[in-house]
């Protein structure tokens, strides 16, 4: 089953978190992942819910492929970028392809 990775964040030092934009793409394509939303323009939501920030949503083939990823030396390197230049606030959640709607 797939599953997808939901973060808001929310950028302090915008020229240090633009070298992890540059070297995370990698990252996540290796894994199998892909980006549904990067950034981009958020109205509101239900209930009043908005992301304070920038708004990520990132597509994985399944569990196994996303712990694979999170935990490569590859992606701990560059979240040590990310760490320092913002914050974040993030959830996983399984999911699959509808059909027909």
């Amino acid at each position: 089953m797939k599953v997808y990775i939901v973060a808001d964040i929310t950028v302090h030092d915008p020229e240090t978190y633009q070298k992890y934009i540059e070297q995370v793409p990698v990252t996540v394509t290796k894994y199998g992942g892909h980006y549904l939303v990067r950034a981009g323009k958020v109205t509101g939501g239900a209930e009043g819910w908005q992301p304070q920030g920038r708004l990520v949503i990132i597509e994985f083939p399944g569990q196994q492929a996303y712990e694979r990823w999170k935990n490569s030396d590859e992606y701990q390197t560059i979240a040590k970028i990310r760490e320092s230049a913002s914050t974040s606030r993030a959830f996983l959640a399984e999911g699959f392809e509808a059909s027909g709607s």
